[in-house]
C-alpha cells in the first residue's frame, strides 16, 4: 500500500524521470536512503516501471539515398546499442548555419 511519501515520490519521478534520487530527497524533506529503500520497493511492487530508453537525435547530411540507407545500416545500425531507429527525411533545406574560417575570403 502506497503512503503520502510514496506518491511524493512518484509525483517527483513523473516530474522529472531522470532526477537524482538524492534531490528528490532534498525536496522531500527525507533522507536518499529512505528514497532509494521506496524506489526500489515501488519497482519490486510493479508501481513504478523503469524504461531504458535513451533517445538521440542526429542530423546527418548524404548526396544520395543510398549513400544515407549505407550509413544508417552499415554504421548506425551496427553499434550494439542502437536497437529502434527512426528516419525523417529533410527534403528541402531554406536556411543552413556555417562556421567562417579564417581559410575563406570574405567579399
Amino acid at each position: 500500500m502506497a503512503d503520502l511519501l510514496d506518491v511524493q515520490l512518484l509525483h517527483a519521478l513523473q516530474i522529472d524521470g531522470r532526477a537524482a534520487l538524492i534531490l528528490i530527497a532534498e525536496v522531500l524533506g527525507v533522507s536518499d536512503q529512505t528514497v532509494a529503500r521506496r524506489y526500489q520497493r515501488l519497482r519490486a511492487a510493479g508501481l513504478l516501471r523503469v524504461r531504458g530508453l535513451l533517445e538521440l537525435y542526429a542530423a546527418v547530411s548524404c548526396r544520395t539515398a543510398d549513400s544515407f540507407y549505407g550509413y544508417l545500416t552499415d554504421r548506425v545500425a551496427g553499434l550494439d546499442a542502437v536497437q529502434h531507429l527512426e528516419t525523417m527525411p529533410i527534403v528541402q533545406t531554406v536556411k543552413t548555419s556555417s562556421v567562417l574560417t579564417a581559410a575563406e575570403p570574405l567579399g
